[in-house]
């Protein structure tokens, strides 16, 4: 017998498919349905170890910026899990670290309410796991 991946979701938990896309779990690739023929993201580099309002202060800028230039922020992997109430009781601090030897980061979602960049500022934030497709890998960086 074959065994493939199992994904399960909460109820409760909104909006599923954030969840979902950002976790790689996902598997319609609406990329062009949801971003359009030509595509307009800004990523940035966000600092680790932050405290908690330093991580939302960041983001928060760089969401500013994305609303001006009229443009998607990719959203970080790199905020301070040990911010997060549920790091000692899911045992985060035993995860493995990266390739570069440095803790996992978290995505804004382990500290707030998704529904915050998935509803009220959908048209400027995108999960953070759409760096990673194929079509905007292949997308050119705009030098200025």
């Amino acid at each position: 017998s074959a065994h493939g991946l199992v994904a399960v979701h909460a109820n409760g938990v909104e909006p599923k498919d954030y969840f979902m896309r950002d976790r790689g779990l996902w598997l319609i690739d609406e990329f062009a349905d949801r971003f359009g023929e030509s595509p307009r993201f800004i990523i940035y580099t966000h600092p680790r170890d932050l405290s908690l309002g330093e991580d939302f202060e960041v983001l928060a800028a760089a969401l500013d910026v994305a609303i001006m230039l009229r443009r998607r922020v990719v959203l970080p992997t790199t905020m301070n899990c040990r911010n997060c109430p549920a790091y000692v009781p899911y045992g985060m601090a035993n995860w493995p670290l990266t390739s570069e030897g440095l803790l996992l980061g978290c995505t804004f979602d382990y500290f707030s309410r998704a529904g915050i960049v998935t509803g009220e500022w959908l048209k400027f934030a995108v999960e953070s796991s759409v760096a990673k497709h194929p079509k905007f890998v292949a997308l050119r960086p705009r030098m200025r």
